[in-house]
């Protein structure tokens, strides 16, 4: 199980800030957000699917992670998008 300590948070959202002159703990919500929501999404929609033994399980799974992928980028361009800024 992975454990994350809240100094090892403070030192991530002050290196955000730092490196990228962007970020405080409501990114870091927003960032948590964005990447847990399709992969939730994607496992309640891919998991009677992935149950499945066979070579079809591998493709699946290639797709259920692109998804997730697309999904995060696509959530992640939306804020960006509607305060105007681009990075």
């Amino acid at each position: 199980m992975i454990s994350i300590s809240p100094e090892k948070t403070k030192r991530t959202v002050f290196l955000q800030a730092l490196l990228f002159q962007f970020g405080s703990l409501t990114v870091l919500g927003v960032n948590t957000i964005n990447v847990a929501a399709p992969a939730v999404f994607c496992f309640f929609v891919f998991r009677g699917l992935l149950r499945q033994g066979g070579t079809l399980a591998v493709v699946r799974s290639f797709v259920c992670g692109f998804l997730i992928m697309l999904s995060t980028a696509l959530l992640r361009a939306c804020p960006s998008f509607s305060l105007g800024k681009g990075f």
